[in-house]
This record gives structure tokens, C-alpha cells and sequence, in this order.
């Protein structure tokens, strides 16, 4: 994304299936664990009103689709837009502008892409998505799609934003009582970043693949 004339560098918010492959594992769990729950539901509507089992069926699958519209609503919510004025050393996400050092968080994700996905040729596995994920101490979250397969994602005007952002930020991986300097860090918090970490993987997110963080 280009800087506007108002010097903001805007990261884009994961696309529709971006956002569907971030939040499939509780769709997943959704769809699943929770079956039997809406198995008896179903059963209870098919005593009621009869239609033996289509009834059922027709119960899970209002039921899930439900559940997985809100799980979705939810990831449109939590995986706003980013937007950056390195000039002025502050963010934008949700409208709310915060000073980069409010950056305290981040975190790398990676998932196998949505099922909507095209693989390369048919048989293939689905491409890899690598996320950063960054946090304020607000609490904000947004998480920004860095590489699908082998694909970039940002532009090189975004990764410089994001990476000049990171270098400004209060960046700290987190830590545990008992464990205060952070030696294990890397055990307790998988994935958590500190501000170099973060920086490599924005500028060479395909080594999170060969070497990991």
C-alpha cells in the first residue's frame, strides 16, 4: 500500500479467506467438540415439531452455521486494518491513533491456509500462511499476513513501515514468575517475538519455515 498524502503507510486487513484460515481452528472446534451438544438440541426440536432425521440435520446445520458466522464476525473484529506515520511515531487500528512505543506484544502465527484456497496443483497440500501478530498494551490486536506460500504479502513500502513501527515499539516477549529473565521464554510463550525476531521475520518471513523463531 502507498503512503497517503497525510504520510499514512495503511497495512491491509487479512483478506475474507485470510481470516477464515486465522480462526478455522475454533471453527473446528466449534464444529466438533461441541456436536454432541448440538446433536441433543436437534433431537430435542425433532420431539417437538417431528420430521424425524432431517430435523436433526437440519438443527446442526442452522446451529453450526451460526457459530461459525459469529467465530468469523469475531476475526473481522480482531484482525483490523494497521495503519502507520513513522514520520509522527504513531499507529492507527480501529480509528483509535496510539504512539508506537504502545506497541508491547508480537507474536508469529502459522497456519495452513483457508480450504477455499486453490493449492498449486490438485493433490497438493494447501499453502502456508505466516502472521505477525502484534499487540498493544491496550489490549488492540491485529494481525498482519507476511508470506502465503511462497508469496510476499506486504509491499516494500509496508515492510519498511512495519518494520521502522517494530523498532520503535516497547516490544517484550513476555514472562512467567518463575521464570523473570525470560530464559524460557521460547518453552512457555511459542512463538512470542522479541524486537529483533520480529524485525527478521517482517523483512525475511520465509526463514520462519527453515529455522523457525
Amino acid at each position: 500500500m502507498s503512503a497517503g498524502d497525510d504520510g499514512w503507510v495503511v497495512i491491509p486487513a487479512p483478506t475474507s479467506r485470510q481470516r477464515i484460515a486465522i480462526g478455522l481452528f475454533w471453527m473446528s472446534l466449534a464444529g466438533g467438540v461441541f456436536l454432541n451438544v448440538w446433536l441433543g438440541l436437534g433431537r430435542l426440536v425433532e420431539e417437538a415439531v417431528g420430521g424425524g432425521w432431517l430435523t436433526v440435520a437440519g438443527t446442526i446445520v442452522v446451529i453450526e452455521a451460526a457459530v461459525i458466522g459469529s467465530v468469523y464476525a469475531l476475526m473481522v473484529r480482531r484482525t483490523p486494518a494497521l495503519e502507520i506515520d513513522v514520520a509522527r511515531g504513531v499507529m492507527r487500528i480501529r480509528g483509535a491513533e496510539l504512539p508506537l512505543t504502545d506497541l508491547t506484544g508480537a507474536s508469529v502465527e502459522a497456519m495452513q491456509s483457508s480450504p477455499m484456497a486453490r493449492p498449486p496443483w490438485k493433490g497438493a497440500p494447501l499453502p502456508e500462511s505466516v502472521v505477525l501478530a502484534l499487540t498493544t498494551k491496550q489490549g488492540a490486536r491485529c494481525r498482519i499476513v507476511l508470506l502465503v506460500g511462497e508469496r510476499r504479502i506486504q509491499s516494500a513500502e509496508a515492510t519498511a513501515a512495519l518494520v521502522a513501527a517494530v523498532r520503535a515499539s516497547a516490544i517484550t516477549p513476555p514472562t512467567t514468575p518463575d521464570d523473570p529473565d525470560g530464559r524460557f521464554t521460547r518453552v512457555n510463550f511459542p512463538g512470542a517475538l522479541d524486537v529483533d525476531d520480529a524485525v527478521e521475520l517482517i523483512e525475511e518471513p520465509e526463514r520462519r519455515r527453515h529455522v523457525g523463531f
